[in-house]
């Protein structure tokens, strides 16, 4: 659980760092998402998930989904473009000069 625990908790300062557009402080807690993440695939996987409680398997639910709501903010805040993208493929938008 440490492992989901400390993922969730690295993504949200990665979301919070992301909305003041402290990007280095993205890049190095990416990295640290990224050596947890290692750590976790690691695990046996019934260390991992299979002797979790069912209450610790609902906490692990709402932490993949916190990790999963804040890496989706911090992919809004970082490629903007999207939306610009977005909207030129479709050909139902009112044209707006750039």
């Amino acid at each position: 659980m440490q492992h989901y625990q400390s993922l969730a908790h690295y993504s949200q300062r990665m979301h919070e760092a992301a909305l003041l557009s402290d990007w280095d402080t993205v890049a190095e807690l990416e990295q640290a998402c990224r050596a947890t993440s290692e750590d976790l695939q690691a695990l046996n996987p019934k260390e991992a998930t299979g002797t979790l409680t069912p209450a610790q398997r609902a906490q692990r639910q709402r932490l993949l989904l916190s990790i999963l709501r804040h890496d989706a903010g911090v992919r809004a805040l970082a490629e903007p473009w999207m939306a610009d993208v977005g909207d030129m493929l479709n050909p139902d938008r009112p044209w707006k000069p750039w």
